[in-house]
Parts: C-alpha cells; structure tokens; sequence
C-alpha cells in the first residue's frame, strides 16, 4: 500500500506524476526494457546525437558554432579543437567520429573516461560495439549542454574541472535547505589536518575538495586491524594516512563515514533535476545504485534501477544506462530489487529540487544537476554527500529514445 502522504509529497515536485513530463516517460520506458547496447541501440543513440546537432546548427549557427570552438579546445587541447570544429564544422559529427578513432588507433579512450574508471563507463563487448559507445560518449555531452546551457563559459569550464563548484559549494546549498550531510570532522589543508570536530572512535572518509568520480576518496577504519591500509590509529592515523599519499597541496575534507540504514543495503541514490526555461525546477530521474562489492561506495557498484518517487520504491532496472548494466538480472537473494522500499526517497526528491532552486540563485548555469544520497543508519531522513555538474549524467537520459530526444530540442532549444 503506498503512503498517501508520500505519494502526496512526490506528486508535488515538478514532473512526477505530470503524464507528458520526461520523468515519467523514463519511469515507464524503463518498466518496458528492451535489449540494450547491441549495435541498433547505440547506433541509433548516434543517430539521434545527429539529429540533434543539425537541428541545434539550424537554430543557433553562429552561437552553437562558438560554444563548439571553445568546447572543443578546452576538451581536445587549443590547436586540434580549434582546427577539428572550424575545418570539420558542417560535418563535425564525421569528424568527432575520426578523431575517436584516430584516438583509438593510438590507444588513447576515444570517450571520456574518469581516471578510476567503473562499470559506468565499461565498453560493450563487441569491438565495433565498443568504438560506436566510445563516439557516442565523445558527441553527446556537449550537444546536452548546449541545450540547456547555450554557451555558458562558467558551464562550458565545469564540463573540466569542478573550480567553483565544489564539495563545499554542494555542501553550504544542501545545509540551507535543511538537507542533512556528513559531519565534517576535518580540514586537510595540503599540509595538516585541522580538527573540527571530536573524532575519536570514529570511522573516516576522506574527499578531495575540488575532485569527482571517486577520484582521491578514502575510506578509513578507526583502530588497529588486519594489516589493511584502510584501518588507522584514530585522527593521527587519518594524518599520517594523508601525509604519506597523494594529498600533499590539495584540500580535502575529512568526514564521518555514513553507513546505510536498516533494511538496506550500501546504495546511492542518483537523483537528476533540471531548470526548465520557464525557471521551474523538475524531477528527471532517481536511480539506485546497489550490490556494491567493496562494501563502502557505489563507485563498486554491479547492479542499477530506477526508483518511482510517489511509490518510493524501485521500479525497473536501468540497462539502459550504460553496457555494464545490460545484462544484469534483479537479484533475489537480499531483496534490493524491483518492490524493494525507499522510505524517505519522495521527501529526498523534493529537497533536491529546493537545493537546485537554492544553487541557481548563487550559479544561474547550473540548469542540470545530480545529487548523490542514501538512506543512513539512524536518520529520519536521507544523508546527501554531494551534487554535480550533470553534464555526463544528463545526455544518457537526453538520447535515451527518440521520444527524449525530441521533446528535449522543443522543450529547450
């Protein structure tokens, strides 16, 4: 039986519960899975990539012309960007296509991949498969952002490097709503850890502060173990940890270690919203992030749904959304599948939106943002770790069907 104060709270965020919004169209095409990541769905995810860009040249030439230029030279370096978008520009999908596979070629990612790479960015496993997700990866995310951001130069930046939004950008919008984060125990300066807050007995995590995808986080154990690098003696542990690795000159955050409520399991809760031209803030998707085999982050995840905020549960699974994921099958073993309870997921949802509306009012360009979640061991309420500039998380809904794809460029464009 659903709450019908949950149901209530959810059909209150903008497209839940709207039969035309985007939420829901994935909500349901997700409940009607089809085979994923063989050569028609990726292809026809670069033919909608195509679509898009020459629809997006016919309505903004010389602006749409600029952001590539200066897209393309940040991302490919000054002199190929440059040269790729202004000799290629009326065929520039071709010539992104030779550029991955000159790439390829010479044994370079031909797509963007983080620096600890996961499943979210493993290739199919056919090789012409895996060149067609390559490309797409390349093509899409600029075309996304172009959608809702134009040429934003602050936007086109942070598709780079995360300089102003960063761990306490997220942080300081997420305490203004009243969103419950991570207790922050200390401040790595790059040389020294300044305590905030007792931290005896406490277990540890450690975030970098201007850093995404895992890249620099640590999981720490408080007290002697079984030889492992993840146990420390207490705050001088966490120290001396920080000393002897890669954080000299960087500034981290060192915070509580949250572990999952009761009845759950280790998990993320990736939670997409995005800022309509009307200025309105919409849901666009929750997913879940479970089966976790280190235990500690989705980052080791094996297995992904999609929630349905008014029931608060999961839904479907989301083989849509990267190959790693095409195959899997619900597990039945622990329960946390399809018909597995999110208590707390509508509410979660509804903070989000009020965290971008807040966000915005600080960055007007940040019209797509993920937030990262998870039911927590003795809460009433989710813990949130983070948002992030959703520029890779954002095209994989956009060109996700044909559909998605057009209502994007009517509603945006």
């Amino acid at each position: 039986m659903i709450d019908p104060v949950s149901t209530m709270t959810a059909q209150a965020i903008g497209g839940v519960g709207e039969p035309n919004s985007l939420y829901e169209k994935i909500l349901r095409l997700s409940e009607k899975e089809g085979p994923r990541f063989d050569l028609f769905d990726i292809a026809s995810r670069v033919a909608r990539c195509w679509v898009a860009f020459y629809w997006m040249m016919a309505r903004y030439p010389v602006s749409f012309f600029i952001f590539l230029i200066r897209y393309n030279m940040l991302w490919e370096s000054t002199f190929v960007g440059a040269a790729l978008t202004i000799c290629f520009y009326l065929i520039l999908p071709f010539g992104w296509l030779l550029l991955v596979v000159g790439k390829k070629l010479l044994g370079q990612n031909g797509g963007y991949v983080p620096t600890t790479p996961n499943i979210f960015f493993l290739p199919p496993s056919t090789p012409l498969a895996a060149l067609l997700w390559d490309y797409y990866k390349a093509l899409s995310p600029p075309l996304a952002q172009f959608m809702l951001n134009r040429g934003d130069t602050t936007a086109i930046a942070h598709s780079w490097w995360d300089h102003v939004t960063h761990k306490d950008f997220w942080r300081s919008h997420l305490e203004r709503v009243g969103a419950r984060v991570p207790l922050e125990l200390g401040r790595w300066t790059g040389e020294k850890v300044e305590w905030k807050s007792n931290a005896e007995g406490k277990d540890f995590v450690i975030k970098v502060k201007d850093e995404s995808n895992g890249v620099g986080d640590a999981f720490l154990l408080n007290g002697v173990g079984d030889e492992s690098e993840f146990h420390v003696a207490g705050p001088a542990g966490v120290e001396a940890f920080l000393a002897a690795g890669d954080y000299a000159g960087r500034e981290a955050l060192v915070l509580e270690w949250i572990r999952p409520a009761a009845e759950q399991e280790v998990h993320t809760l990736d939670i997409v919203t995005i800022a309509q031209p009307s200025g309105e803030i919409e849901l666009l998707t929750c997913l879940y992030w479970g089966d976790c085999s280190d235990g500690k982050t989705s980052h080791s995840t094996k297995a992904g749904y999609v929630v349905d905020a008014a029931k608060e549960q999961i839904s479907a699974t989301c083989s849509w959304y990267a190959p790693g994921f095409a195959t899997m099958k619900p597990t039945t073993e622990k329960n946390y599948a399809i018909g597995h309870k999110l208590p707390g997921v509508a509410k979660a949802c509804q903070l989000m939106v009020e965290a971008h509306r807040s966000a915005m009012v600080e960055q007007p360009w940040l019209k797509m943002i993920g937030w990262d979640a998870m039911l927590a061991h003795g809460e009433v309420a989710p813990v949130f770790f983070e948002g992030n500039y959703a520029q890779m998380r954002l095209p994989r809904r956009v060109f996700l069907s044909w559909e998605a794809t057009f209502q994007c460029l009517r509603e945006w464009c």
